[in-house]
């Protein structure tokens, strides 16, 4: 029985009859080529930020219940699927201290290989710029993937531009949607033009 999940958020048609497939199958029934050679190979690790990129908060919510009431952007799960499906080292980069919580109620944690949230030595930092550029070199550090093999998404352009100026590839989605199909492809293409590491 197959776990991955559909485009939509459901599980793949492997496992239950109605839904559609997962990027495990969806080329074994379709034209579209899932083979994972279709991942630029400089593309090592994808970076995620969590609030309005990976998640959706209830509005008028707060403290600890906004973890268990905020939702999965309808792409993220499909695209986490996709990525780990390919082999790319996955990880979690937030200001959100109950980042935990979140990734565990909703089941994705196993897809994370490194995992950084704002701890109380990053909140001495002198800016919540220089916070997420410590949580980068932290990961950094903790994979050994050289920036320019990263991609970064985020809905805050304060975090991409960041991350853009260590060299790590990024993009800005737009925080009512969270992350989207459209923002990956984006980012892969990022991945077409060869660029070596300095």
């Amino acid at each position: 029985m197959c776990k991955g999940i559909n485009k939509n958020g459901t599980p793949c048609k492997m496992s239950t009859p109605d839904n559609g497939y997962c990027w495990r199958h969806l080329s074994q029934y379709t034209n579209i080529d899932t083979e994972k050679s279709c991942i630029n190979t400089q593309l090592k690790l994808v970076i995620f930020d969590l609030d309005d990129t990976l998640m959706h908060s209830p509005d008028n919510v707060h403290g600890i219940l906004v973890l268990y009431l905020s939702r999965l952007a309808n792409h993220a799960r499909y695209i986490l699927d996709y990525l780990y499906f390919n082999d790319i080292k996955l990880a979690l980069a937030t200001h959100n201290t109950g980042s935990h919580i979140f990734i565990k109620f909703h089941k994705i944690r196993d897809y994370f290989a490194y995992h950084c949230s704002t701890t109380s030595e990053m909140r001495k930092a002198p800016s919540a710029t220089m916070s997420k550029q410590w949580m980068f070199e932290h990961i950094r550090q903790q994979s050994g993937i050289d920036y320019c093999n990263m991609l970064f998404f985020d809905n805050l352009p304060l975090n991409v531009n960041t991350a853009k100026r260590l060299g790590i590839k990024a993009v800005c989605v737009n925080d009512a949607l969270g992350i989207t199909l459209a923002d990956l492809e984006k980012g892969l293409s990022l991945f077409n033009i060869p660029k070596n590491c300095d």
